[in-house]
């Protein structure tokens, strides 16, 4: 059977090889130790980020007297709050994470496979879609991680007594206990710059990995219902690859096996968000009509239709 791995998806694996996701993401087959050993990694990186984010904190206060620099403390502090909080929910929800992508198989349902068109060019969307983004994404890296060799003019600090002090330009001119003249000197700079390259760079690779994956899932969501949908529309009428030299296709058994689909995709997506991956799914019965019912069928289609 294909897989998230092989060909015949809308997943971009290349892609996610190359931004680290799916060493994330994917444990190693046989013992799953190697995706652990990438998402424990990431976590000690994320420990030392936090302990640099609880540094900012304290800046807070000694921005009292300066709302410039107070409303720039802020809003980095939000952005890698949110960063910490997307590699969080990556690393605690990698097993249930990678399942849901298997979605993305061309062949996930029998309408899919019979006619693969839909989500063929949906790969070729996306694919361009999350690279462009991706790409976007380490291009802004690269221009903020030089900005301060480009820019000489120093950043003006109002402290809490009225004083004000010039500090040397980095990336982002984060808060450090440095009296004027060791904040402006190389060697305090370098590490300052150090530590705001890496916490950069962090964020990136957190923000890029997260929305490239979220990105993919909707776009693999809507195609495969997309297919179902033409699917939907196509019953009653002769397809292409029917044979002309036999009856017409069981409409009757093409609804039932277009809800199995419809089923198939809902309870996939709940199992991978919800379930963990080696749990069971919920009950098919639990979406309110059982598909032997051939009435609760045509209520179904009934009501698809009216939609």
């Amino acid at each position: 059977m294909a897989t998230v791995d092989g060909d015949g998806n809308m997943v971009d694996v290349k892609l996610f090889k190359i931004i680290g996701l799916y060493q994330i993401l994917r444990p190693a087959p046989q013992d799953g130790r190697t995706g652990r050993k990438y998402q424990k990694t990431l976590m000690a990186v994320m420990w030392l980020m936090l302990m640099t984010y609880i540094i900012q904190i304290s800046a807070l206060y000694f921005a009292m007297n300066d709302f410039q620099r107070l409303a720039h403390q802020t809003l980095v502090l939000s952005v890698c709050v949110v960063t910490w909080i997307k590699g969080y929910l990556l690393i605690w929800n990698a097993d249930r994470m990678w399942p849901v992508l298997e979605l993305g198989r061309y062949a996930f349902t029998s309408s899919g496979h019979r006619d693969p068109s839909k989500l063929i060019q949906c790969h070729a969307t996306l694919s361009t879609m999350v690279r462009l983004f991706a790409a976007f994404y380490y291009w802004v890296l690269v221009a903020w991680l030089a900005s301060p060799f480009f820019i000489h003019e120093p950043t003006k600090i109002i402290h809490l007594d009225g004083t004000v002090s010039k500090h040397r330009m980095t990336v982002l001119n984060l808060w450090m206990p440095l009296s004027e003249a060791e904040y402006n000197s190389t060697k305090y700079w370098a590490v300052v710059y150090g530590i705001e390259v890496m916490t950069c760079t962090i964020n990136v690779f957190i923000w890029t990995m997260f929305d490239c994956y979220i990105m993919t899932v909707c776009f693999v969501l809507e195609a495969q219902f997309r297919t179902l949908e033409i699917a939907y529309t196509e019953i009653g009428h002769r397809q292409p690859w029917d044979d002309s030299t036999v009856p017409a296709a069981d409409d009757y058994g093409r609804l039932i096996s277009h809800i199995k689909d419809n089923q198939k995709i809902v309870r996939w997506e709940v199992r991978g968000i919800f379930h963990h991956h080696t749990t069971g799914g919920p009950n098919p019965n639990s979406y309110g009509f059982d598909i032997r019912d051939s009435t609760d069928i045509l209520l179904f289609a009934s009501k698809s239709n009216s939609l």
